[in-house]
């Protein structure tokens, strides 16, 4: 029976009373509110100075060794006109060969082999 008696404390009446259809009870007590705090105006934080910098001095002039002409030596064999070629386009038409008859080999095997029964 103590629900009954907290009920009572609650609503200020007495636990041994009747309680009537239509009247008002408190089931819990309301919850106190927390204050929120209020705004301020605060200043921001001071910003950072920046520290001088000291003044660099200017770079100092040194001499720098300009070009020098050399000579290229003479290559000892004469240029081959085959070497010279795109390399490229020789080994795009010898992987397509090697393709093309890697495929002809599947398909003759595939055609010829014997079927089981």
């Amino acid at each position: 029976m103590g629900k009954i008696a907290d009920l009572a404390t609650l609503n200020g009446i007495a636990a041994d009373k009747p309680v009537y259809v239509g009247q008002k009870l408190v089931v819990h007590a309301a919850h106190t509110l927390t204050p929120s705090p209020s705004p301020t105006d605060t200043e921001p934080p001071p910003t950072r100075t920046l520290a001088p910098t000291h003044t660099r001095r200017p770079p100092t002039l040194t001499f720098t060794a300009g070009p020098t002409r050399t000579l290229t030596p003479l290559p000892l064999l004469p240029k081959l006109p085959a070497v010279e070629s795109n390399p490229r386009q020789s080994i795009g038409t010898i992987l397509v060969v090697v393709c093309g008859l890697g495929l002809a080999g599947v398909l003759i095997s595939y055609f010829l082999r014997k079927k089981q029964p």
